[in-house]
């Protein structure tokens, strides 16, 4: 028990030296003590190495300013800042300064796109060296409309065969609503497929031709586990009963319909993750 008095006295005590709650403020964010302490931690540092280095100044070790900064060497500092889209140097700015910078931010703003950035940025280099195998192929001729072109499913769907299907669609048996569902996802990447494959050579080799391509090679490798689950039929049952509801609503252009859906189905499952 005394233990554990010392300790909410501890924390206590922590808080009131980092100022977070003046100003009459109730409450702060994690965030905001984390940095406190990473600022009073590199502050310490700074005045330690500044008392070697004015004790030991032909020493080897007085050129590296703090401990901290031999963790992270000057490259990766820079690409690490490039992948925030931050400045590598501002004016004025040390290397040391902006290791701290990068510090800062990598506490502040946790990196939740970096995964995101890396799959899209693989699927622009796909589509850059699709574009230069084109070109390096000179045994055969090539075609300049055909410059570009993204992959279309090779499924036959027609929209008027998944209208059919439709009638029975969401009556009970799951093992049908998934055939339906499967052949509408792949009947929309194929009209989008066949969409971007109309655009002009030009309009394709721009980097918003590019982009749009590499959206769609994303989508399509996103999509690769449902519908794996959807031909094994073992997807679970709340998401067949939702995606069952929302193609129906698509089918029958109620587009109304399925935006609540959607936005209520992400409510859903934000509040299960809290």
């Amino acid at each position: 028990m005394n233990f554990l008095q010392a300790e909410i006295l501890k924390k206590r005590k922590e808080l009131e030296e980092s100022n977070l709650l003046q100003n009459k403020r109730k409450y702060f964010k994690v965030a905001e003590l984390t940095l406190n302490k990473v600022e009073t931690s590199e502050s310490n540092n700074n005045n330690t190495d500044t008392i070697n280095t004015v004790e030991n100044k032909n020493s080897e070790g007085s050129v590296e300013n703090t401990v901290e900064h031999q963790k992270l060497s000057r490259p990766e500092v820079i690409k690490r800042l490039r992948e925030r889209s931050e400045p590598i140097l501002l004016f004025g700015e040390s290397e040391l300064e902006s290791f701290q910078r990068l510090r800062k931010c990598e506490i502040l703003q946790p990196e939740v796109n970096k995964g995101f950035r890396n799959d899209f940025q693989e699927a622009m280099d796909q589509v850059d060296q699709a574009y230069l195998n084109e070109l390096l192929s000179s045994s055969k001729p090539t075609n300049e409309c055909n410059k570009g072109d993204v992959n279309i499913p090779d499924e036959q769907v027609t929209y008027e065969d998944i209208e059919k299907m439709s009638v029975k669609l969401n009556r009970g048996d799951r093992d049908f609503d998934m055939s339906v569902i499967t052949q509408f996802l792949q009947f929309l990447v194929l009209m989008w497929g066949m969409q971007l494959n109309s655009r002009s050579a030009a309009e394709k080799m721009s980097t918003k031709g590019k982009m749009a391509s590499a959206t769609y090679a994303q989508t399509r490798e996103y999509l690769k586990p449902l519908l794996r689950k959807l031909k094994n039929k073992s997807l679970p049952e709340d998401i067949t009963d939702s995606l069952t509801e929302i193609v129906k609503h698509l089918l029958e252009r109620n587009y109304i319909l399925v935006s609540f859906r959607c936005k209520l189905k992400l409510i859903h499952s934000i509040y299960i993750n809290i």
